[in-house]
């Protein structure tokens, strides 16, 4: 895998983004070594590795405080591709990015953190003004990663989530041999994961249980949990919401007050 986005990091995120794509091409060697993948469109087999994308961190993600991490299911049309990477590209533009669910809430998400949580939401810039803003300073300052590194490319993969290829990405990462997702938690270094709804019941528990061990839960609100899980030795506060892309949903009632109630208000 060629970088082309060595400008755009730090020194530091520079040797950062090294070990990522050390870790993706550890990552990719492993799930090579098993079964071809019937894709649902053309009921054609293909080999694992085709469906392997890249994800990881943003420019300047390290020189935030709090080090936020949002933790997905999969990426859609990405196989092959640098899930970083496709994303700064439709930053320069953000075209209709305020329509965008997914992206438009992790924005408000991530300018609550920023601010502290002492912006309501009523107050917050639309995501379009505030993407903006980041890349005039390249200052994008957050993480990206699915469970899944196995990219949905269906016709019809923006309705929902495949439950089937996620647990079989899963399975072929043999994560009881070697870690991965947990190895690429430990170079983001997170202080803060929000996560998508990973706990409905779509991922087996057994691999939920290798990615997610030993979680504490703290309390629930508004439908949204807090917890709280160690990685080496640091606590990290996890909040799962909804997740990111469900429509019908109040971005300010569903994720931007829950997270920032969890994490700035006393109860």
């Amino acid at each position: 895998m060629k970088d082309n986005m060595i400008e755009y990091f730090t020194e530091n995120e520079d040797e950062n983004r090294r070990k990522i794509f050390k870790l993706m091409k550890d990552w990719k060697n492993e799930i090579s070594k098993k079964g071809k993948i019937v894709f649902f469109d053309d009921k054609k087999s293909y080999p694992p590795e085709d469906y392997f994308y890249l994800d990881g961190f943003f420019p300047n993600y390290y020189g935030k405080e709090p080090k936020v991490l949002f933790i997905a299911r999969e990426a859609r049309w990405q196989s092959g591709q640098d899930f970083i990477e496709n994303s700064v590209k439709y930053f320069k533009t953000a075209e209709g990015i305020n329509s965008v669910l997914f992206w438009r809430r992790i924005f408000y998400i991530l300018y609550g953190i920023r601010t502290n949580g002492k912006i309501e939401f009523h107050d917050i810039p639309y995501p379009y003004d505030y993407v903006m803003e980041l890349k005039e300073k390249n200052d994008y300052g957050f993480a990206l990663m699915n469970i899944s590194k196995y990219s949905n490319d269906r016709e019809d993969g923006g309705k929902k989530a495949d439950a089937t290829l996620m647990n079989q990405f899963l399975k072929d990462s043999a994560l009881d041999k070697r870690n991965f997702f947990k190895e690429e938690i430990e170079i983001l270094d997170p202080d803060i994961i929000i996560t998508a709804n990973l706990w409905d019941g779509k991922i087996e528990e057994k691999y939920m249980n290798l990615c997610f061990n030993e979680i504490k839960k703290v309390k629930s609100i508004e439908g949204a949990t807090l917890s709280t899980m160690m990685i080496k030795e640091k606590s990290i506060k996890i909040i799962d919401l909804y997740h990111f892309s469900q429509p019908g949903l109040s971005d300010k009632n569903y994720f931007y007050d829950p997270v920032i109630n969890l994490l700035f208000k006393k109860y």
